[in-house]
Order: structure tokens, then sequence, then C-alpha cells
């Protein structure tokens, strides 16, 4: 790991200006792949889990020698509440994220680069903290498993209307603070690690092919 302000976008280097984030624990950060022909809009949202909910959008400036990315504070109409242990990942399909549940809340709400809606699905997982998610690329949908405060061997698929729960044959135990992602070469997702519910390290790797 190297602490930086510069980062390298394909073959070129972009620094960070302007950039003043104070310090905060537990934070979710989602990275919208789409690039324009002159420009690329990376957004994250950022909670401390103290204070604010705060959104940070670096865009990417273009120049002939380098691209230097400066952040700008978003302040949207509607927002979520400060929280810690939440679970987001970005929906290519729908071109937003998904951010789900935190501080044992079971909230769903949506980002599309401008503004917060906060959504009522029919079905929804319990309550939960420190579930993750992950976009299956494959299926177009979005992956929830884990986190604590419902049932912790949960399996939810969010398809950008509704939660729909799914009942693998074989599933990984109870367990939050993991980490997992799609797999493009398998077309699958990857789970590894974690901690049980008894505070036990894990170290067992999943593989959900959707079914």
């Amino acid at each position: 790991f190297t602490s930086s302000s510069t980062v390298t976008l394909g073959n070129s280097n972009a620094t960070f200006s302007n950039l003043a984030v104070s310090s905060r624990s537990s934070t979710q950060l989602v990275v919208n792949p789409t690039f324009g022909t002159t420009a690329a809009t990376w957004w994250a949202q950022v909670v401390d889990g103290i204070q604010t909910s705060n959104e940070f959008t670096f865009q990417v400036q273009p120049s002939v020698a380098a691209q230097e990315l400066s952040s700008a504070m978003k302040s949207p109409a509607n927002s979520p509440t400060p929280r810690v242990f939440s679970g987001m990942a970005y929906d290519a399909a729908r071109g937003q994220a998904v951010l789900f549940g935190g501080n044992g809340g079971s909230e769903t709400w949506v980002w599309d680069g401008t503004t917060w809606t906060q959504k009522s699905p029919a079905n929804t997982p319990t309550s939960l903290s420190s579930n993750t998610l992950a976009y299956d690329a494959a299926r177009g949908q979005v992956l929830l498993f884990g986190g604590f405060g419902g049932n912790g061997e949960c399996t939810w698929i969010w398809d950008g209307a509704n939660w729909i729960q799914k009942s693998p044959a074989n599933s990984p135990s109870p367990r939050s603070s993991f980490a997992m992602a799609y797999d493009v070469a398998h077309e699958q997702i990857v789970l590894f690690g974690g901690q049980d519910t008894q505070n036990k390290y894990l170290n067992d790797t999943w593989v959900w092919d959707g079914t």
C-alpha cells in the first residue's frame, strides 16, 4: 500500500486537489466506472457515524499533460442518516449505487450521482449491520449476504425495485466483516473470511453462481 494523492487512470496519472476529508472509520466507497469522452465522474458515499452523511464527487479534469481530480461536497435534498456498518455496491445495470442497512437498520437507498432516493420495496431483509453487497454482472443483480441483527446467513438479491430472498442448499455461516467481490473470469461472486457470532476470525472461501 502507498499513501498518495496521485492515482492512475489508464496510462495517465491524476492528482487529487481540493480534497479535505475529515478522519473517519467504517466508510463505504463505490466507484462509478462509466467514462465519458471528455470526463469521468467518480462518486462515493462516505459516512462517519458521528456527525453527518457526506457525499464527495471526484471529477476528472482532462489536460494535455495530466489529469486532475478535484473534490466537491454534494448537498442533496434527501440523504441517509449518519450510519456505520452499512453495505453498498455499484449497480451497473441501473447506473446507481445501492446502500442497505447500517446501525441495525433495514433502509434501502440508491444514489444516481445527484440525488439520494429511499426505496420502499415490497420485501426487504431484516435489520442488519456489517452486511456486504456485491454486484453480479452476469445476472445484472446486487447480492447481499450476511451481517448481524437478523439472520446472519441470509442471501438476498436486489433487482432494482425489490429484494428477493434466496434459499440456497448450501450457504456460508452467519458472519460480518467479510470481503465479497465479483470474479469476471468465472462470472461468480467470491466471498472470503469474516468474523462469526463469537468474534472468531474465519478463513473459508465461498462462491455464488446465482443459484
